[in-house]
């Protein structure tokens, strides 16, 4: 799992916002205020979370996020922001599993409002769990992907960049898993796997 630096300084005076997105291999959460990124995190599902179903993995998404964000928000109420309507109601289910059960149980230490928001609009988190599905194919795909994120601190193109995102100097680019990101784009070094990367990304 991977959570980035805080962005930003946070106000207890103010309302935080928790916003969860699920990829199916991954979750991609943002803590803000009055839409204001204070921090970021994902997770790549591994064991047998890759076999929940939507219901369930959005589900697990929010539990992650409180947990590692329960000292912002635990004391105070906050805005959960989520794509499904069905989490509208999770605390009103007849019959739960023991899963659900303990999970029911964990957000009941919690007070928020519930705001529904589809997946167009939820681009910060949706972004996260999308870097994640390229880099899980990236690793399946090309042999030594893992080694060149080695490469960004030497790289003519990326090093002084590299070295701007890891000090907290550059909001352009962000570190996810060790490697580095335009947005959606993936910044390759100059090294031998270059051109095999590209043929995989552009799926040729």
């Amino acid at each position: 799992m991977t959570e980035a630096p805080v962005l930003a300084l946070p106000d207890f005076e103010k309302i935080f916002e928790v916003n969860c997105e699920d990829s199916g291999v991954g979750v991609g959460d943002v803590l803000s205020q009055e839409r204001c990124p204070i921090a970021f995190f994902s997770e790549k599902l591994s064991g047998s979370k890759k076999n929940y179903s939507t219901y369930d993995l959005e589900f697990y998404a929010i539990v992650q996020s409180l947990k590692h964000w329960c000292h912002y928000l635990v004391q105070k109420e906050f805005i959960l922001i989520t794509d499904h309507e069905a989490l509208k109601y999770i605390n009103g289910q007849q019959k739960l599993s023991r899963r659900h059960a303990k999970w029911v149980s964990y957000l009941q230490e919690f007070t928020f409002s519930l705001r529904n928001q589809s997946r167009s609009l939820n681009r910060v988190a949706d972004a996260l769990s999308r870097q994640i599905i390229l880099l899980t194919t990236m690793r399946a795909n090309v042999v030594g992907f893992n080694t060149f994120k080695e490469l960004y601190a030497g790289d003519p193109s990326f090093g002084k960049i590299y070295i701007e995102v890891t000090t907290g100097e550059c909001n352009d680019y962000v570190m996810l898993n060790s490697y580095l990101f335009h947005g959606l784009q993936l910044c390759i070094p100059d090294c031998s796997l270059r051109e095999q990367i590209l043929r995989e990304l552009h799926g040729e």
